[in-house]
């Protein structure tokens, strides 16, 4: 039993003397720092898969095993930030500048019928509300938008605070 709890001991000082490099995640656009961005660091050596998330200045710290010159392979799961992948090798802190993604989103039909449907097969009226009527509108949310165009009539709760 002692001897299990010395190795245990042994190799859980080890893990944590291991030497440790900082990467730094920032936006492109503003350099503000990303945070809770979900990194994942692989062994090139070993293959183990580390996952951890940037904190509040946009950092982490990623632990490597230099001593065998194995490398870290580090991927940002996200569909927000343009990253595909970097490999690390030696403890030098490295700075990352990522870009916004930019998505257009499809439209969206909103029908009473069960299915959903395209604008031209909807058996009901539809409206179309367009990036240019929103515009012209100067409509700051959504209810601004419906009172508008639909005379859908919205009001807030005063207890709950919601619509």
């Amino acid at each position: 039993m002692k001897q299990r709890f010395f190795t245990w001991l042994f190799f859980t000082v080890q893990a944590y003397n291991l030497p440790a490099q900082t990467l730094k995640f920032y936006r492109a656009d503003d350099s503000s720092a990303i945070f809770h961005l979900k990194i994942s660091c692989t062994n090139t050596h070993t293959q183990i898969k580390r996952f951890s998330f940037t904190n509040e200045s946009g950092e982490i710290s990623v632990f490597s095993d230099t001593v065998n010159g194995s490398r870290v392979l580090v991927q940002a799961d996200t569909s927000e930030f343009i990253f595909t992948s970097d490999t690390l090798a030696g403890l030098h802190n490295k700075t990352y500048y990522l870009k916004a993604n930019p998505r257009t989103l499809s439209e969206v039909v909103i029908t009473a019928q069960y299915a959903p449907g395209t604008v031209e097969k909807s058996v009901h009226r539809v409206n179309v509300i367009d990036r240019k009527k929103i515009d012209a509108m100067g409509a700051q949310n959504l209810r601004d938008v419906l009172t508008n165009e639909l005379n859908i009539r919205l009001s807030q709760d005063n207890i709950l605070g919601s619509s």
